[in-house]
């Protein structure tokens, strides 16, 4: 799934600058699919990826905005 490329490029940025003021942005177009399948798989691997990154210190001082699009408004939703 492409967005296991955005959480592993995430972590490792997070690790490459540490020690430095950092700013990340990472949209990912998984609801943008009519069956509804991948996105359920995506709410697990962030709860993951924020566990992770948590138990490894990278939390601390940050600030963690996520937003969701489309949910109900997609057209196929209730086909």
């Amino acid at each position: 799934d492409v967005h296991d490329y955005q959480l592993e490029y995430l972590n490792k940025f997070w690790r490459v600058y540490s020690d430095m003021p950092k700013i990340f942005t990472s949209v990912f177009i998984d609801a943008h699919e009519s069956s509804h399948h991948v996105v359920g798989y995506l709410d697990e691997k962030i709860y993951n990826h924020l566990n992770n990154m948590y138990s490894q210190g990278y939390l601390n001082d940050t600030l963690t905005i996520i937003i969701a699009d489309h949910g109900n408004n997609m057209p196929t939703i209730y086909d």
